[in-house]
């Protein structure tokens, strides 16, 4: 059972004949129920990147920082006890084609 009560996401779109570039920021922040388990840790991420879409294709650059999340410093799950409590960053560079 996890509680969401922080979760904010702000984005500045800005389209042009050419395509579309947004700048994005998503911070999530969940808390696991300490009522089942009281050695459960909160999980919290910060997303911040850009997006540029040019017809089909897109292309997404963004860093995410964290602590508690699968794909930061090889945890296992999100908000599971007894994990590393410390912050992590990842560097990532996506493209995608949408057909």
């Amino acid at each position: 059972d996890l509680h969401y009560p922080l979760r904010r996401q702000r984005q500045m779109c800005i389209r042009d004949s050419w395509g579309t570039v947004t700048l994005y920021n998503d911070y999530s922040h969940l808390t696991p129920d300490t009522d089942i388990n009281a050695n459960l840790n909160d999980s919290v991420i910060n997303t911040t990147g850009v997006s540029i879409g040019v017809s089909d294709f897109f292309i997404f650059v963004d860093h995410i920082y964290g602590k508690n999340a699968v794909w930061l410093g090889g945890q296992q799950g999100l908000g599971i006890e007894n994990q590393d409590d410390n912050f992590y960053s990842l560097f990532n560079i996506s493209v995608a084609y949408y057909f």
